[in-house]
């Protein structure tokens, strides 16, 4: 039996489209999960039913994602270090739409960047620490 092997343009076509496709589902998950761990921290009770709170606001969280996508994009074909510092930036989109539900995508994404700005590298630096949790976690999966 042989093996069909994708070619460069085709593997990267369907990798464009499964996170394309991801971003359907995962994009509104995300924000429900920062509304429940939001209304966790702020009022001290735990329902899990708002991780699904995150496709009221469906369009406007996957086009914020979407955007988010793009300018990490952008910087990725100019270097890996900038796409870095743009996804660190726009680390607090979410944050930002489960506050603040009636901002635009281009308004959160840009008072992400105003938040995290003087901070990107201590941000960087804490997900650093981080890494070792992770790797324990991909070891006992």
């Amino acid at each position: 039996m042989s093996e069909t092997k994708l070619e460069f343009p085709y593997s990267l076509l369907n990798s464009f489209l499964a996170g394309f496709l991801h971003s359907f589902v995962a994009a509104a998950l995300a924000l429900g999960l920062t509304i429940y761990i939001l209304a966790a921290y702020r009022t001290k009770s735990y329902q899990m039913n708002l991780i699904l709170a995150g496709f009221q606001y469906y369009f406007l969280v996957l086009f914020a994602h979407w955007l988010i996508y793009a300018f990490v994009g952008v910087g990725l074909v100019v270097f890996i270090i900038p796409a870095i510092i743009i996804s660190l930036a726009l680390t607090m989109v979410n944050f930002i739409i489960a506050d603040n539900p009636d901002i635009s995508a281009l308004e959160a994404l840009k008072k992400s960047n105003q938040m995290v700005k003087g901070f990107k590298w201590k941000y960087c630096c804490l997900t650093f620490r981080f890494i070792g949790w992770l790797i324990l976690g991909v070891l006992t999966l």
